[in-house]
């Protein structure tokens, strides 16, 4: 009962008078920059006997989002690029893929990211749960007790500490990186999925919309092979706009935490934005939790296509 009416509370107070922006703080410097300038190059390759007419594979395009402007784009002869989904995103596929590798690659400008940058509004799929990050249940009620003691401080930095207190950036075992709220309320820990999958699911459980994006960290070098991808999340300010925050990060550099929440440096592309996706063309399997490199199925049966993603710094 507690819970159902500290809800029906919030969902009638003024929210804009619990967000403040916070400004970066000066002593992170991760870039001399306001934009970068990169290429990316996905070299895929297909497994033998996968190889054929009754093959579709799919890569992720570059988002566009007004942190991130796509320059320039080379594709596969057959490749076919889709319209936006409901999240932004576009797929770029190859229907019948019967050569052993295809290659696609794009000059992205990307800039630093801060409060209101972001061009996309929010819409009914930030606030609804997503498989694994539900809306209710646990993580609501963690976000009732941020409510309840967050003082002074503004409500979503408030959420933003509470993630950082309560989770580890740590990849020991097995079950983490599937950015699952319930992995990360029972285990405390994990990799940047799941640290974010538990703040947008506080955030959603406040009524609150917040969004997911995943894609890669750029090293400091002019080049090379990328290896890891990379994920943070946004909240809606109804004064600002969308708010990047970067939790594991901050995890993972205590000296930068005051930096990522409300900052986003430029050295990083963002691929897709979303959970639970439907490719274009669809899929025969299961939405995908996720997506950052390329997805195959041959006769709707998943293949384990393999991605080499370069990059280079163009500026």
């Amino acid at each position: 009962m507690l819970l159902r009416a500290m809800l029906d509370i919030l969902r009638f107070l003024p929210l804009f008078a619990f967000w403040a922006s916070l400004p970066g703080c000066a002593s992170w410097v991760p870039d001399t920059s306001n934009y970068e300038v990169f290429e990316l190059t996905f070299d895929v390759s297909l497994p033998e006997g996968t190889r054929s007419e009754d093959t579709t594979l799919w890569v992720p395009v570059p988002l566009e989002d007004g942190v991130q402007v796509l320059l320039e784009a080379n594709t596969p002869k057959r490749a076919i690029t889709g319209a936006s989904d409901t999240y932004g995103n576009r797929f770029s596929s190859v229907t019948g893929a019967t050569q052993d590798s295809y290659s696609w690659s794009w000059i992205v400008k990307r800039s630093l990211d801060g409060p209101g940058k972001l061009s996309a509004e929010p819409t009914h799929h930030y606030l609804s749960p997503n498989r694994l990050v539900p809306v209710g249940g646990e993580s609501a009620h963690r976000a009732i007790k941020v409510v309840e003691s967050a003082g002074p401080r503004p409500l979503m930095r408030a959420l933003y500490d509470q993630v950082l207190e309560d989770m580890d950036y740590s990849k020991i075992g097995e079950g983490w990186g599937t950015g699952s709220t319930e992995w990360a309320c029972e285990e405390g820990y994990g990799n940047c999925t799941d640290f974010h999958a538990l703040f947008i699911s506080m955030s959603r459980s406040l009524d609150v919309p917040a969004r997911f994006t995943i894609g890669f960290p750029l090293p400091e070098s002019e080049a090379g092979v990328v290896k890891g991808y990379h994920c943070w999340a946004h909240y809606w300010d109804y004064a600002q706009g969308w708010t990047p925050v970067d939790i594991s990060e901050a995890d993972k550099h205590p000296e930068q935490k005051e930096f990522f929440f409300g900052n986003l440096d430029a050295n990083r592309i963002s691929m897709t934005a979303g959970r639970d996706l439907i490719l274009t063309p669809p899929q025969q399997g299961p939405p995908l939790n996720y997506m950052v490199r390329a997805y195959a199925e041959k006769k709707g049966q998943p293949v384990q296509a393999t991605t080499t993603v370069r990059f280079q710094r163009v500026r």
